[in-house]
């Protein structure tokens, strides 16, 4: 965030990582947008910052933000606060100088770790209703993805000798949103091998919570559907009859072996699946399906 301060500021609460949330865009009263300034302020446009974004115009709308040890960005303008901060000695002589400063910028009363957990509360429900409609292998899916990634996760904070990270519930969030989307089927090593790139490669890669650049769990979603092309589009019926009573034969496949073939799910009888026929035929079987229709003269 761009902050036009007299010297450094000392003493700053504890940084959270940056989860673009968007709260300190809307604590702002002038909406200011910190990503658009700080790229402004690295390539020294202030008179831009000063005629689009009127950052020298900030007034004591909300004192309570502005005023140090209540907001992240506290002694910024201490001299726009009105006759209490210049008596105090907090007014600015001349022009502020800019300074830069990485997100977060909202501190309190809400932190990275609370706003995790409120997700994962969120996803309950989205998981309860996917087990009700597949059963236990829904069951087994999710929690094997979830376990993986946090396993992972816990693995290279210790190899990093980091503290722990899993308590920002961050870990948890991408195996839930993994797991949800596969197919209820999918063989469990599958889904394994997946979370551990979802946290590998779509998160630790990057530095963590906040650095990296795509979604973990939709990095490991690509994975899966690089990797197992024809696993990760083959999908059960919901609603079977034995559901809880038994598993969908894909899900307990070997690593490296062909899942059992017949029965789409547990008691399942089906005339026929739709899907996506001619793409699926031409990509997998290399058949080219004959789209003329003949119609009786």
């Amino acid at each position: 965030m761009v902050l036009p301060v007299q010297t450094s500021t000392a003493g700053a609460p504890k940084v959270y990582p940056c989860i673009r949330c968007g709260r300190c865009i809307a604590a702002c009263p002038l909406r200011l947008n910190p990503s658009q300034l700080g790229l402004l302020a690295v390539k020294r446009e202030y008179h831009v910052m000063q005629e689009r974004f009127h950052l020298n115009d900030c007034s004591s709308a909300a004192p309570a933000l502005c005023m140090p040890g209540a907001h992240s960005t506290g002694a910024i303008h201490a001299h726009r606060q009105g006759s209490e901060p210049r008596a105090s000695g907090l007014a600015m002589a001349g022009p502020p100088r800019i300074e830069i400063r990485s997100s977060p910028h909202i501190h309190e009363p809400v932190s990275v770790d609370v706003i995790m957990r409120h997700v994962v509360y969120a996803l309950a429900p989205v998981c309860m209703f996917a087990i009700y409609l597949f059963g236990l292998s829904a069951a087994a899916l999710i929690v094997t993805v979830l376990g993986a990634c946090l396993l992972t996760e816990h693995l290279f904070s210790r190899f990093a000798q980091k503290p722990n990270s899993l308590g920002d519930f961050s870990a948890a969030i991408t195996g839930l949103l993994l797991a949800l989307t596969l197919p209820p089927g999918f063989p469990l090593w599958m889904g394994a091998t997946a979370g551990f790139v979802a946290i590998a490669l779509g998160k630790v890669m990057f530095g963590g919570l906040g650095q990296n650049v795509f979604n973990p769990a939709l990095v490991g979603r690509a994975f899966a559907q690089a990797a197992f092309p024809v696993a990760i589009t083959s999908w059960s019926p919901a609603l079977a009859p034995s559901r809880f009573s038994a598993l969908i034969p894909s899900t307990l496949a070997p690593p490296f072996m062909l899942p059992p073939t017949g029965a789409t799910g547990p008691g399942a009888t089906v005339d026929a699946v739709s899907s996506a026929t001619p793409l699926a035929l031409q990509k997998f079987d290399h058949v080219t399906t004959n789209t003329w229709i003949s119609l009786p003269a």
